[in-house]
């Protein structure tokens, strides 16, 4: 008699598991990810403030700031079996802003006195910023309820390069130039300026993650992933060009200045506490 107990009992655990790995809609869709499937996440943040408006008339709704994702990396993920799935983590980003303003044309001045002629400075500031990612991560759940844990390694890289263009040539008859200053944006009469500055950050981190998935549509979730783990960035030294009056004080020269980088180092949850995503399966 014991044994036929046991054997039923076993029969309907795996009646049970099967069925939870077989969930499917009214219309006969799978809801859960298989094996073979992909899926790619998004930060859910401007979704729910979009539904958080409509709902109280409002606008700019925000969650928590803990909630948002902090690396805008783009996710992905592929299911090797219904309980197991390898990450993914990808970010491209470059970008560049220019400043112009315009200043007093020395040239000009010098031969109408009364001119008011202009001339152009512009700041070009470029930089990137790069992650690349992969990990892998172990479910398990009750129907549409999904909880998982595993780990990510990342690996980050960012630059910045500044150069400055001045309207105005350096004179060795006034020795100088009407320069912009671009951290007030106003202009003086100067004999030393900025014409590059250039830095780079490398950073590597290994992170354990915890986090809970809400299928509310066939293979279309919504969950919370929270993270912990260490971090290390080393930030490259910073080179700044300058174009300044020489020693002699008879003309101008070029000269490269180097500021010593540094490195940090720590063990922590993420920056910004954890995410939420929405995840879609394909």
């Amino acid at each position: 008699m014991k044994k036929h107990v046991l054997l039923v009992a076993a029969a309907l655990s795996l009646t049970v598991a099967s069925n939870a790995q077989d969930l499917k809609n009214k219309d006969g869709h799978m809801i859960l990810p298989e094996s073979g499937d992909w899926a790619l996440g998004f930060d859910a943040n401007p979704l729910l403030n979009y539904v958080g408006d409509m709902f109280n008339g409002a606008s700019g709704n925000t969650l928590n700031a803990a909630w948002e994702n902090g690396n805008n990396a783009i996710m992905g993920k592929y299911f090797l079996d219904s309980e197991t799935a390898v990450r993914g983590w990808l970010r491209l980003g470059f970008g560049s802003t220019t400043t112009n303003n315009l200043v007093t044309d020395d040239v000009a001045v010098a031969a109408d006195p009364a001119s008011t002629a202009m001339v152009n400075d512009e700041l070009k500031e470029g930089g990137s910023n790069i992650v690349l990612g992969g990990g892998i991560e172990k479910r398990k759940g009750h129907n549409r309820l999904q909880g998982y844990y595993g780990g990510d390694l990342l690996i980050m890289t960012s630059s910045s390069k500044d150069t400055y263009t001045y309207g105005n040539a350096m004179s060795t008859t006034t020795f100088g130039a009407t320069t912009t200053d671009f951290n007030t944006m106003t202009s003086s009469f100067t004999n030393s300026r900025m014409t590059e500055q250039s830095s780079g950050t490398f950073g590597l981190g290994l992170r354990g993650v915890i986090g809970i998935e809400y299928f509310f549509a066939p293979k279309i979730s919504i969950g919370a992933e929270y993270g912990w783990g260490l971090a290390f960035s080393s930030q490259s030294d910073v080179t700044t060009m300058t174009e300044q009056l020489n020693t002699a004080g008879t003309g101008f020269e070029t000269v490269e200045t180097v500021s010593a980088g540094g490195s940090s180092f720590g063990i922590d949850t993420d920056n910004n506490g954890g995410a939420i995503r929405l995840m879609f399966h394909f």
